[in-house]
């Protein structure tokens, strides 16, 4: 019977030993199938940052008893749960699933059983259990994925520097290595290879080419290869730039099949010719000179070569509209078909400075004569000739006038004949200019300007004019 008491007081105080040793943390427990969360993108420190352990362990303290204020005293010993108090009148039972046993630490369910292949959530991390229920530590391989687990046991995310190459445990819950993937981490783009090293340098998926730095972050725009440039798009995608145009500050460059920039002069693109400076690889827009004859080239965004006649164009040594040959060879400012007119407007365009508001108050300060009303037919030609031989014009004149400058400006636009309300009158015959921009319609009347300017006349639309016009 002596004998049968002391074997049962050794088994009470090997399990005692093994409670002491054990921290009576709070938080719950519960078994799962493991971690499988779908991939996100995070923002956290750079990789060369320290990696410091996540919070206590479940063995955070094997030297000390649960409480700093008094030991625990063991009242009843169960082989599953221990039951702790300071107070041995006032009994508070504290459970923890963990037991430390030879140097490993285990993990028992609510019922008792012991956890083993499993994942375990317990103080809101993520702990696994191999076949023999011994706590995980160290890189986990189960199945196709690798896993990171802390020498407390609980998974870890994020980067993890494996001796001289990088690798990338998923956040979240998923907390898988990443191979094969891109990763958007701290504003910028990392690959992770097949086997989930950072990749570096140059890389190729499928047909494509990235440029990555040696801290693996994706770099973006003209990269010096030997003695050709290539570039890589500065948006989201990183690509080299192939047999496509690319923009940088403002200017556009073409890159070949390989993706090498091209800087050589005249160049054929889906039926269009362009000029790529020969020097800066730089397509030109706007006008240009080569060997004494003018050409344009269109807008900074178009860059084609223009021919044919009544061509816009906007700024530069000839603005307004002009006449091209079928080579792009400037023939000379477009014509109204009256020469003497042509004469007239491209003088009081330069004297404007080519500016259209200033058009717009110089057409405004002729002199206002009573003249004839309800013209039909193309009349602004004619009219606009009346009002610079006279001087003077009715507001049939001044919108023929303005109108006839702002086309040759390069404005699309067009006289209108129609009425606008009147107190003494109900509706008085009128005539104003509309220019079209970006799918608006704007009114510029002159003659209402001329009597009213402390009202806008000038870009305005129906809805915003200071009186009603009718057509």
């Amino acid at each position: 019977m002596k004998s049968l008491i002391k074997g049962i007081l050794a088994v009470a105080l090997v399990w005692g030993m093994a409670f002491l040793l054990l921290p009576l943390q709070g938080g719950t427990a519960y078994a799962d199938e493991g971690p499988d969360a779908e991939e996100t993108a995070v923002l956290e420190a750079p990789p060369a940052s320290d990696f410091e352990t996540d919070g206590d362990s479940p063995a955070t303290s094997q030297q000390e008893s649960p409480s700093a204020t008094a030991p625990l005293i063991l009242l009843e010993q169960h082989p599953l749960v221990g039951i702790w108090t300071q107070d041995p009148v006032d009994v508070l039972p504290v459970t923890n699933p963990w037991k430390y046993v030879d140097s490993t630490w285990y993990y028992f369910d609510s019922d008792g059983l012991l956890a083993t292949s499993q994942w375990v959530f317990w103080n809101n991390k993520w702990y696994y259990l191999a076949d023999d229920g011994a706590m995980a530590t160290g890189l986990l391989q189960l199945g196709s994925d690798c896993f990171w687990l802390d020498q407390d046991g609980s998974m870890r995310t994020g980067w993890y520097p494996n001796g001289d190459v990088w690798n990338y445990f998923g956040t979240g819950s998923s907390g898988k290595l990443l191979t094969s993937k891109w990763l958007l981490w701290n504003y910028k783009w990392y690959y992770l290879a097949e086997d989930g090293v950072m990749a570096t340098g140059f890389i190729q998926l499928g047909n494509d080419w990235f440029w990555l730095g040696q801290d693996g972050a994706m770099r973006t725009g003209w990269y010096l290869n030997g003695d050709v440039w290539n570039y890589y798009d500065s948006g989201a995608s990183g690509k080299m730039v192939k047999d496509n145009w690319a923009k940088s500050n403002g200017y556009w460059y073409y890159l070949d099949a390989d993706g090498v920039m091209l800087a050589c002069g005249w160049f054929e693109k889906n039926n269009k010719t362009f000029y790529i400076n020969p020097s800066t690889g730089r397509m030109a827009s706007g006008w240009l000179q080569l060997d004494s004859v003018w050409y344009y080239f269109g807008g900074a965004d178009d860059g084609s070569m223009k021919t044919g006649k009544n061509v816009k164009t906007p700024g530069g040594w000839h603005p307004g509209r002009s006449d091209f040959d079928s080579d792009g060879h400037w023939l000379g400012y477009s014509s109204t078909g009256d020469v003497w007119l042509d004469v007239q407007l491209q003088q009081i365009m330069r004297a404007c400075g080519y500016d259209l508001w200033h058009c717009f108050t110089f057409v405004a300060s002729y002199s206002y004569v009573n003249m004839d009303l309800y013209p039909s037919g193309n009349w602004a030609v004619p009219y606009a000739r009346q009002m610079i031989q006279q001087g003077a014009g009715n507001c049939y004149r001044f919108a023929a006038l303005f109108d006839m400058l702002a086309w040759y400006l390069g404005y699309d636009c067009n006289a209108i004949s129609g009425w606008i309300s009147s107190y003494s009158l109900g509706q008085a015959p009128h005539g104003w200019v509309e220019i079209y921009i970006g799918g608006y319609t704007y009114v510029c009347d002159p003659d209402m300007y001329k009597f009213y300017p402390y009202y806008n006349w000038f870009l305005i639309t129906y809805a915003n004019a200071p009186i009603y016009y009718g057509r």
